[in-house]
C-alpha cells in the first residue's frame, strides 16, 4: 500500500511504455502534482531511472496527519511533500514505477529487502 495521494495518478499505462524491472508504471502525476525519487532518508533528487524513495508534492498533499507523527511531511520551496515509503524509479517518460516498500523493509549486506523475504530465508 502506498501513502501517495490518489490524485497523483492520472494517466493509464500505454502499450509500448518502457518497463523497469518488469514493472508496469503506476502512471504519471496529474499536472498540479509533483513526484521525485530521492535516496532513502534524504530529500536529494536522483536521476530518472534510478531507484529510490518516492516523494510526492503539490497542492494535494496535506500538511500532516491528525494526532500522529508528521516526520514524512516537509516544505521545499513552494511545494508541500510527503515521503511515501515506496521504492520506485521514474522512467524517461515521467511515469512512476512502484516496485516495493521501504517502510516494510530491512537492509542486509547493502541490499534492501522486504521483511517477509528475509523471514523466508
Amino acid at each position: 500500500m502506498t501513502e501517495a495521494p490518489g490524485p497523483l495518478w492520472a494517466d493509464l499505462w500505454k502499450k509500448g511504455t518502457p518497463l523497469i524491472n518488469d514493472s508496469v508504471p503506476v502512471c504519471k502525476p496529474i499536472p498540479s502534482a509533483k513526484a521525485k525519487i530521492s535516496t532513502l532518508g534524504s530529500r536529494g533528487l536522483l536521476n530518472r531511472g534510478e531507484e529510490g524513495e518516492l516523494h510526492v508534492g503539490g497542492p494535494q498533499v496535506i500538511s500532516g496527519y491528525l494526532d500522529a507523527g508528521n516526520d514524512v511531511f516537509y516544505l521545499d520551496g513552494k511545494y508541500r511533500w510527503i515521503i511515501t515509503g515506496d521504492m520506485a524509479p521514474i522512467d524517461d517518460c515521467g511515469a512512476v514505477h512502484i516496485i516495493g516498500r521501504y517502510k516494510n523493509s530491512s537492509s542486509v549486506a547493502g541490499r534492501t529487502s522486504p521483511q517477509q523475504e528475509l523471514k523466508d530465508v
